[in-house]
């Protein structure tokens, strides 16, 4: 018989603007259960969600993501373990990593995705920048060539 649990873990690109890591946690199962737990651990931050169940899960595949806070710069350990609940035994396995982290809560190595996102921030800001420049010019426009004048020529003929 193969294993009856086998876990995987996807490390997802790290958010610039909260710092936070995405995990996908992948359970096989080839057995039938009462239960499934998908439980996270670390040595410092913290998961959220802080575990995942599944009640009475049949044989199949199983994901869960969970988004690691880090709050401190250095080296952290963590693991995540799956638990399954037979009706006359438990079988577990379970993945452990380590992520590093600079002073500013970024990921050590730095990841593509994680540049990928700073990049996209950054002409997504340039271009509402942009686009409020430009409305803001044309408003201008529109309140210096056509009300103003119009407001004038409207109080002239009223006398004022």
């Amino acid at each position: 018989m193969a294993d009856p649990i086998t876990i995987k873990v996807q490390e997802k690109a790290q958010y610039p603007w909260n710092k936070h890591i995405p995990l996908k946690v992948t359970v096989y199962l080839d057995v039938d259960a009462k239960s499934l737990e998908i439980l996270p651990i670390a040595s410092s931050g913290y998961f959220v969600p802080e575990h995942k169940m599944f009640p009475y899960p049949h044989k199949g595949t199983y994901s869960a993501s969970f988004t690691y806070v880090p709050v401190q710069s250095g080296v952290v350990n963590y693991s995540v373990s799956a638990t399954v609940a037979t009706a006359d035994t438990n079988y577990a396995d379970s993945y452990s990593g380590t992520l590093e982290f600079n002073s500013s809560l970024t990921r050590i190595p730095m990841s593509s995705g994680y540049l990928g996102y700073q990049i996209g921030i950054f002409v997504l800001l340039l271009v509402i920048g942009l686009g409020l420049a430009f409305g803001a010019k044309k408003w201008l426009y529109v309140l210096k060539e056509k009300t103003l004048p119009q407001l004038i020529d409207e109080q002239t003929e009223k006398g004022v």
